[in-house]
């Protein structure tokens, strides 16, 4: 049940994204280069898959907003509903990056995302919808392609 090519990313399915020591993340969902995720059960002795998700094109890039899960892949990024296991269905996807998208992070309830297009793209979720996400704001600057390893917020705006 192991992908069958490189992972590309990995994040950790609890509440809390870390290990407290009190209270232990259950799921791991990993990104393949297999156009995969994959969920396992960490409380399994042998890390049991308990899931996959099929993609279109290669997984780069996972955040996590309650039950949401967006997946980047090409230049758009997948939304699933992972409330339970047994019935994660794709939910919507996020379209307007005009390159592979590589990095997606979660700030403050809103997603922000980056790829090789030079733009930099703010979703927020739409009024009135559970997992309905639309395109908050876009940034574009950049005149050669980039590569975003990784977002971070210092917290004061």
């Amino acid at each position: 049940q192991a992908h069958s090519q490189r992972v590309s990313c990995l994040l950790l399915g609890s509440k809390r994204p870390y290990f407290d020591g009190t209270q232990r993340a259950r799921k791991l969902f990993s990104g393949s280069f297999d156009n995969t995720v994959r969920v396992w059960d960490l409380w399994k002795s042998n890390g049991h898959c308990i899931g996959v998700l099929k993609h279109t094109e290669d997984v780069r890039d996972l955040a996590r907003y309650g039950s949401m899960l967006f997946a980047a892949q090409g230049s758009r990024i997948a939304l699933w509903d992972i409330a339970k296991v047994g019935s994660m269905r794709r939910c919507g996807e996020l379209r307007g990056h005009s390159g592979i998208v590589d990095t997606i992070v979660l700030i403050g309830g809103r997603v922000m995302s980056a790829g090789q297009g030079g733009d930099i793209r703010l979703w927020g979720k739409a009024e009135g919808t559970p997992d309905q996400w639309r395109e908050m704001d876009c940034w574009k600057g950049h005149t050669e392609q980039f590569r975003v390893r990784c977002i971070a917020s210092d917290g004061d705006g």
